[in-house]
């Protein structure tokens, strides 16, 4: 009957309850289509449409909610900034499929959502499993189809998601076989998009060493890989400064941004090693203490 089915949440959804304090907050994400009610207390949201990654917060981002809102939404040109609204008691919202999301708590809170299970097919899940191994394999095996896979990536890039790191870092990967001019371009485009998400910055930072025969640093920014810098200093000694040249060019745009991540240890990680790179050695050892000081205390924002 209607009054048994009516409240009845269906098998393709979830339902959710949440409590939240005051300015207690949920950073970005997205998922599937989500209709939310507050029952009591007020939410401040940001919402991105699903084409559009939050600027310096796509997948992996480096800066907490706060930190975004402190630093990055105050630069925002009208245009980049966020749909926003605040939903009070006994308001509703709806999220579609896909769309990245935040929430900040501006009371005690009290929510109740519905959310479907499913969520649209994520394009991006095929870039993300691409490895830079798998690109070389595939460069012994099949040149033609390291072609193919740089093209989709660059179509893909074209239909809007310009500052997609997954899709971007396998464009690169293809275009160090087939054009390594244009792969450096390639970095220069994607932080000209979006020169605030920092692991973007410290991942391209990594692979733009590659035609020095550089090895990409260790997952952790305390274990750094000695060969990386080896390397990079006998090319220069030996007169090959092309490596140093393309790493000055990009941190010239990087630099002020990163500057502004003092809490964040990849960031920090950049910032030595690129000022230990052209022998600023002062300044890269205050970053690495910093470093080392942020790491003691857990800290990583």
């Amino acid at each position: 009957s209607w009054n048994e089915t009516a409240f009845k949440v269906p098998e393709s959804a979830i339902s959710i309850r949440m409590l939240g304090g005051p300015r207690s907050a949920v950073g970005w994400h997205s998922h599937g289509a989500t209709v939310q009610m507050t029952v009591h207390g007020r939410k401040r949201w940001f919402l991105y449409p699903k084409d559009k990654y939050p600027p310096g917060d796509g997948p992996g981002g480096g800066f907490s909610l706060t930190d975004w809102i402190r630093l990055i939404y105050p630069t925002l040109k009208h245009e980049h900034k966020p749909l926003e609204c605040i939903v009070g008691p006994g308001d509703m919202i709806y999220v579609p499929d896909g769309w990245y999301h935040a929430v900040v708590n501006l009371a005690d809170t009290v929510a109740v959502s519905v959310q479907s299970r499913d969520q649209g097919a994520e394009n991006q899940q095929f870039f993300k499993e691409i490895s830079l191994k798998s690109v070389e394999q595939m460069w012994e095996d099949d040149p033609a189809m390291v072609q193919e896979i740089g093209q989709m990536a660059q179509e893909y890039l074209q239909l809007g998601l310009m500052n997609d790191l997954h899709a971007r870092r396998v464009l690169y990967y293809c275009l160090m076989k087939l054009d390594p001019d244009k792969a450096v371009q390639v970095v220069l485009e994607g932080t000209d998009r979006d020169p605030f998400h920092v692991p973007m910055q410290f991942e391209l930072a990594s692979w733009s060493c590659a035609d020095a025969g550089c090895t990409k640093p260790s997952s952790s920014p305390l274990r750094s890989n000695e060969r990386f810098m080896a390397r990079l200093e006998q090319r220069v000694k030996s007169g090959d400064k092309a490596a140093l040249q393309t790493f000055k060019k990009v941190m010239k745009k990087w630099e002020p941004h990163l500057k502004l991540n003092s809490r964040n240890l990849k960031a920090l990680w950049i910032l030595n090693k690129y000022h230990r790179a052209v022998g600023n050695i002062a300044e890269a050892d205050r970053y690495h203490a910093r470093l080392v000081d942020l790491h003691g205390r857990g800290i990583d924002r």
